[in-house]
């Protein structure tokens, strides 16, 4: 997984919020408690919001187990919801679980690529570099661990029902990153 340099962000109560990278990620002491915690998690504060994002990113690395197929459809809605954020910071921590996410159980989300892709191919040309940058390496990451088969599938689907040819070009690049993997 690719990780953007550090940039410590400040947040409106002055605390240093920073993009971890996959080495910083600790182990959880109660994965359970604060799983239940991220499901219910419904804030509209945007440096819980991060730091929401880094407790997944947290248990996706070290506890994947406590994700459960039932409950893998409203988190993943959950992720969209914030890579969708308008504050940029929590976009590209929302766009570095999903990575982990693709990375760590992909076999989860194997089945909710029709749902995600069209946000994730949005934000991969999005004008902000920085965050096209980490959509860019989270569909790689896709592209990499998910089932050919499954991926190859989802990526055809959405290529015939998109007009934005900077989209078309991504699934294409897509197509051939999953054929020849």
């Amino acid at each position: 997984m690719v990780v953007s340099k550090q940039q410590p962000v400040k947040a409106s109560n002055e605390a240093s919020i920073k993009y971890l990278t996959s080495e910083e990620l600790l182990i959880v002491p109660y994965p359970q408690i604060e799983y239940e915690k991220i499901t219910s998690f419904n804030s509209e504060e945007w440096s819980e919001q991060f730091e929401m994002l880094n407790m997944l990113r947290r248990l996706l690395k070290h506890h994947k187990d406590c994700v459960t197929k039932q409950s893998v459809h409203s988190l993943l809605l959950s992720v969209l919801t914030l890579v969708e954020s308008l504050r940029s910071s929590v976009s590209k921590n929302a766009l570095i679980a999903l990575n982990d996410m693709f990375e760590h159980i992909p076999r989860l989300i194997e089945s909710e690529l029709d749902i995600l892709l069209p946000t994730l191919l949005k934000k991969c040309t999005d004008t902000n570099i920085f965050i096209a940058s980490e959509a860019d390496s989270a569909l790689a990451t896709m592209c990499s661990c998910c089932n050919e088969s499954k991926a190859m599938a989802a990526l055809l689907n959405l290529f015939s029902s998109v007009r934005n040819t900077a989209v078309k070009c991504k699934i294409a690049i897509s197509i051939q990153m999953v054929r020849y993997k």
